[in-house]
């Protein structure tokens, strides 16, 4: 079945957007932790809402390709259906690591991670940018 050319571009243009995302998560916690000499955990505080910023801009304007202003409401939403992905990425690893022990956490991570893909997409397509 062959994908219709603006559900590729909105999947090419998702799929930049996270790696945006990833990169300045990875930046910020890496220059925290070796600047600062402080733990893992407390660089998320700053890198994932820049983060979420980031790809919210990236997936209004160049993705989903809104043309309204951006607004508050728009952005909450986007939070919202973040939240709720990285939720379902947490509690899915969870589960396997658990249920599974057999496999690795490696592919647990990799299983989880393409579960909260796939739910961030769909939210992002059918709740936050309903006019696509």
């Amino acid at each position: 079945m062959r994908l219709h050319k603006n559900r590729y571009h909105q999947i090419l243009g998702f799929l930049l957007a996270g790696l945006t995302g990833f990169t300045i998560e990875a930046v910020i916690i890496h220059f925290m932790i070796n600047n600062f000499s402080i733990n893992a955990l407390a660089p998320r505080l700053l890198s994932f809402p820049i983060a979420v910023i980031a790809t919210w801009l990236i997936n209004s304007r160049f993705t989903f390709k809104q043309q309204s202003v951006l607004s508050f409401s728009e952005f909450f939403r986007y939070l919202n259906s973040t939240v709720v992905a990285q939720l379902s990425n947490f509690i899915s690893y969870g589960l396997l690591v658990y249920y599974f022990p057999m496999i690795s956490v490696l592919i647990a991570l990799i299983i989880a991670s393409l579960l909260a893909m796939n739910v961030s997409f769909f939210l992002y397509l059918k709740y936050v940018f309903q006019n696509n």
